[in-house]
């Protein structure tokens, strides 16, 4: 009797503390706050897109370094320095040996590729110096770089300014043209000589002598 009387009073007492546990209820819960997505910085803008052409014989690329696609048709050597692309040959053809048994030695053969021949020779990608020795050729680029660049011919600019080739000097052609490329005129540019004259030199001011008191 008292065994049984004990299991019963323990169940009373599960069944009693089950239903405060039902009846508590439950504590409030607060929203864990959302975190803030980190931004994300601005994409850059695309790089402006620019051209060159030319056209003449005896042309000479000493540097060029940038971005794009330059094609040039003609003959002659073209040496190109760490392209990250790839290079279209027809009629040219990479040379692995230079001429008095030079060879390129690992790595700067992947570095360094040197091409020659009579054809077109295309070059895709980003490079770090392009140099040409061309007896005659057109060049045509689209993208981005700076190049310097001689001979006898002419070409131009983003489509619009006319470049003249001097077969004497390099000079250094940025494309596309940046807005610095026209300077202001200088301010201690001298002025015009009127007609039937000569320039007079300019007196000095004279200022006014002190009051005496």
């Amino acid at each position: 009797m008292r065994i049984g009387a004990l299991i019963g009073f323990l169940i009373l007492v599960l069944a009693i503390s089950g239903a405060q546990q039902k009846e508590t209820p439950a504590p409030n819960k607060k929203p864990t706050p959302t975190q803030a997505s980190p931004q994300q910085p601005a994409p850059k803008p695309a790089p402006k897109i620019g051209s060159l052409t030319a056209k003449g014989v005896g042309i000479k690329i000493s540097h060029a370094r940038g971005e794009g696609t330059l094609t040039i048709k003609g003959h002659g050597f073209v040496l190109v320095s760490d392209l990250q692309g790839e290079v279209i040959m027809q009629g040219f053809r990479e040379l692995k040996q230079l001429p008095r048994g030079v060879t390129l030695e690992t790595p700067m053969d992947k570095r360094v590729r040197i091409f020659h021949g009579k054809g077109i020779l295309t070059i895709k990608g980003k490079f770090d110096t392009i140099r040409a020795a061309l007896d005659e050729a057109e060049i045509d680029f689209r993208g981005g770089a700076s190049f310097e660049i001689t001979g006898v011919g002419s070409g131009k600019l983003d489509g619009q300014k006319d470049l003249t080739l001097n077969p004497g000097a390099a000079f250094t052609i940025a494309v596309p043209v940046p807005p610095e490329w026209t300077l202001p005129p200088s301010i201690s540019e001298a002025k015009p000589i009127p007609k039937g004259g000569t320039p007079q030199p300019k007196a000095p001011e004279q200022t006014p002598p002190a009051e005496k008191r």
